[in-house]
């Protein structure tokens, strides 16, 4: 017998327009100081450790972690992402050119330079 659910639990909310909505609007307003703070937590990384690492000061990493903040440089990103173990991608998704079918995604991959 076939069953008449197919796919995920999640992938069968998501046909419902109104929840699409809300996922959709949750993921944009995931900032940037919340994934630091994720990366952090599962690097088991303090505020004062990631300063440390970075060569700054914890006030700085409380700047970078807060909600509001924006004025991030590629380069700090880039040196928060080596000092957590990782390394910075930065991804750019273009919708189809004229007459093509296909969208184009250019991704690029930073690596902090100590100084």
């Amino acid at each position: 017998m076939k069953s008449k659910f197919k796919g995920t639990v999640f992938e069968r909310m998501m046909k419902d327009k109104d929840f699409e909505r809300l996922v959709e609007a949750e993921c944009e307003s995931i900032t940037v100081g919340e994934m630091i703070l994720e990366a952090m937590g599962k690097a088991e990384i303090t505020k004062s450790d990631l300063a440390r690492k970075m060569h700054t000061s914890p006030a700085a990493i409380t700047r970078y972690t807060h909600p509001d903040y924006q004025k991030f440089r590629l380069d700090t990103l880039a040196a928060i992402a080596q000092a957590l173990g990782g390394r910075l991608t930065v991804s750019l998704s273009l919708p189809p050119a004229r007459g093509r079918k296909k969208a184009t995604t250019l991704s690029a991959e930073f690596i902090a330079v100590t100084k």
